[in-house]
């Protein structure tokens, strides 16, 4: 019977890249933008869309990118099917709001003072936070990404309605992927005990994998800490 290798990483990859440039954007804008009344309303739409979707289920992630991605239809008439892309854009969805919170949260903590020393050596706004605010709130940015990651590198509902898994080790984001949590959620009542066994080491592998990506970062951050 036909083995499932591990997780294909360009799906988990670019779930991250788009989650926490588009989160990061966000909640810059949260809170740093000036405080007019138009902003302020947009401010809130957007804190109080973000918080709504933190607390979705993550099937109902899952079935509305299966109703938009996986079920729409291309030029050609045909649907566009399962595809490592629309399990990654599910992903993103996940770990939006847990990196946009964290990250405005981690930003207002950053003393006025700083921004106003930016600003006194004449740095634009934007400037200032990309190069002074956003650097003394690493330490907490990365810890929300991290939080991020943990939740998407472990969520099975999506995959199923978006990914559906393959028997083979697959890099093409446009075409089924396999994936770690398939494997541990289909494996795990197997009537075969070599299917156990690789549902077990599944199950291992990704908790090794997010602690291990938790220990690198922290490391890296901690040593760029020390050097400013």
């Amino acid at each position: 019977m036909p083995q499932q290798r591990a997780q294909s990483p360009p799906s988990m990859i670019r779930s991250m890249h788009v989650a926490v440039l588009f989160s990061k954007q966000c909640a810059r804008w949260r809170s740093m933008t000036p405080p007019s009344l138009m902003q302020r309303l947009h401010r809130s739409n957007v804190r109080f869309a973000s918080d709504v979707l933190s607390g979705a289920p993550s099937i109902i992630v899952g079935v509305t990118a299966y109703i938009l991605i996986v079920n729409a239809k291309g030029a050609d008439g045909q649907p566009l099917g399962f595809a490592g892309i629309a399990g990654s854009i599910a992903l993103t969805f996940l770990m939006v709001p847990t990196i946009t919170r964290t990250t405005e949260e981690v930003l207002k903590l950053v003393p006025e003072a700083t921004r106003e020393a930016a600003l006194a050596m004449g740095a634009t706004t934007w400037y200032s936070t990309f190069t002074v605010v956003v650097p003394t709130a690493l330490s907490g940015i990365v810890t929300g990404v991290m939080l991020a990651f943990a939740r998407g590198a472990g969520e099975t509902a999506p995959l199923i309605m978006t990914v559906l898994g393959s028997n083979v080790l697959m890099t093409n984001l446009f075409e089924p992927m396999a994936a770690l949590p398939l494997i541990t959620y289909r494996y795990t009542e197997s009537p075969f005990p070599s299917e156990n066994t690789l549902a077990w080491g599944s199950a291992f592998v990704l908790m090794m994998l997010v602690l291990l990506v938790n220990i690198l970062v922290r490391i890296a951050t901690r040593n760029r800490l020390r050097m400013r």
